[in-house]
């Protein structure tokens, strides 16, 4: 859906939960509506409604926590989560995403029997290892983690997901020829659906970026953003290489294209700001800047940042 259309959703959706108050419908497709068009706080904000309609939710509770979490507010996210797995124990997604978080927090010990947990409910949650592997990793033992995913690339050449978590643990012990091997062979085991082979590209075009081939890397970044235009990291990271190469127009294009995929992703905003800066937009960086602080108000550290950016290109850039 584009954004004209899912911003004509949202009115409508905003319109009926005005007009009903209790409806619980109403409250739940707007937070997922303005999840859908990139305005994460007014969805927790809508979720946090729904969630004082009817607390016993298991799955607004759920959303709660993911959305906190991937805002930074990770005490309230963690709180949500809990709450989740309370409602609903066999809940096996609410189980994998309080394990993640713990793990975020700094308790992996404590991620690992929800992990464990969530393989009980489900054995075929396959998944599930890869973020055991990973937790494993930050738990100081990545060799461990590495060949839980080794054995599984055994047994599935073709999990993207596993080729990935394991490329991750080598890339931060900086073996990035061995987590470049492992992606090509899942690249080469089977034919993959367009986002799986996307988010391999995606990594992939990572590891050559830090390795010093930018034109390499731009090749697999700007496949993965073909196969699957919603990963805007894959952009994202196009754009930063582009800069670096001086090619500032194609680094304002990937990260506009970042932006149009997800658009409270504040360091494509501040990318995108510093190369309209560098080529002496400066009317054009302070709207970037002005239209991130409009939609993300509440994230301090974002606006903080950009309020800096904001400073640095009125005082560097000449009047256009």
């Amino acid at each position: 859906m584009h954004a004209g259309a899912l911003d004509d959703a949202v009115r409508l959706l905003e319109r009926a939960a005005e007009e009903d108050p209790a409806n619980l419908a109403a409250h739940r497709n707007l937070a997922l509506a303005l999840i859908d068009a990139g305005r994460p706080d007014e969805a927790i904000a809508a979720l946090q409604t729904l969630a004082g309609l009817d607390p016993a939710n298991a799955w607004t509770q759920l959303e709660l926590g993911r959305l906190l979490g991937v805002r930074g507010r990770f005490d309230l996210s963690l709180a949500h989560l809990e709450r989740a797995v309370e409602l609903a124990p066999r809940h096996k997604q609410a189980r994998v995403e309080l394990g993640l978080a713990l793990a975020r927090s700094g308790r992996p010990r404590e991620a690992l029997p929800q992990f464990e947990t969530a393989l009980d409910i489900d054995p075929f949650f396959t998944e599930v290892h890869n973020h055991q592997a990973v937790v494993l990793a930050a738990m100081g033992r990545p060799d461990e983690g590495a060949q839980s995913l080794r054995e599984r690339l055994a047994a599935a050449p073709g999990d993207g997901a596993a080729a990935r978590a394991l490329s991750r643990i080598l890339r931060q012990q900086q073996r990035f020829d061995e987590a470049r091997r492992v992606l090509a062979g899942t690249l080469a085991a089977a034919p993959a659906e367009p986002r799986q082979e996307g988010a391999l590209r995606l990594e992939l075009g990572r590891l050559l970026a830090l390795g010093n081939q930018p034109a390499r890397a731009l090749s697999e970044l700007n496949r993965a953003r073909r196969l699957a235009p919603e990963l805007f990291e894959a952009a994202f990271l196009a754009g930063l290489v582009y800069a670096e190469l001086g090619r500032m127009d194609d680094a304002a294009s990937a990260h506009v294209a970042a932006l149009e995929a997800r658009p409270d992703f504040g360091p494509a905003r501040l990318a995108l700001a510093e190369v309209q800066a560098r080529r002496g937009e400066c009317t054009e960086a302070v709207e970037t800047i002005e239209a991130g602080r409009r939609l993300t108000p509440s994230d301090r550290d974002l606006d903080r940042d950009l309020a800096d950016l904001r400073r640095s290109c009125v005082e560097g850039c000449a009047p256009q």
